[in-house]
């Protein structure tokens, strides 16, 4: 099982209401075998309020809002490794590894759009 973490772009262009037609967008499943893991890194980085369910916190931020917050979480998780690796699932679906590379590549799309048109959900 998994969920999806969602950026779409979404215009406002002379009066034409874009919201239902996102022009790009991007999705990446994430397995909820991170889930552990993932709340743990949130909260190393000193996030807690909305994002205490980790990523779903992000929902309504644009890119530009939403950077800070998964830069902070990239650099717990490489400050962490410890504590967080120790929640790895038994299963071996989800590892630390795996997710750490999962982390950086929304980091690196989210930086390479840097716009407020790109907004989480």
């Amino acid at each position: 099982m998994s969920w999806t973490l969602r950026n779409e772009c979404r215009f406002d262009l002379d009066g034409v209401d874009w919201d239902s037609q996102p022009t790009s967008s991007w999705d990446i499943d994430l397995t909820y075998n991170y889930t552990p893991m993932l709340c743990k890194a949130f909260a190393l980085a000193g996030l807690g309020g909305k994002f205490e369910e980790h990523f779903h916190g992000l929902a309504g931020m644009n890119n530009i809002e939403a950077g800070p917050v998964i830069l902070k979480v990239y650099v717990s998780m490489l400050t962490y490794r410890e504590d967080i690796e120790e929640l790895q699932p038994e299963n071996g679906w989800g590892t630390y590894e795996q997710l750490l590379d999962t982390v950086k590549d929304i980091l690196v799309r989210n930086t390479n759009c840097l716009n407020e048109n790109f907004v989480w959900c």
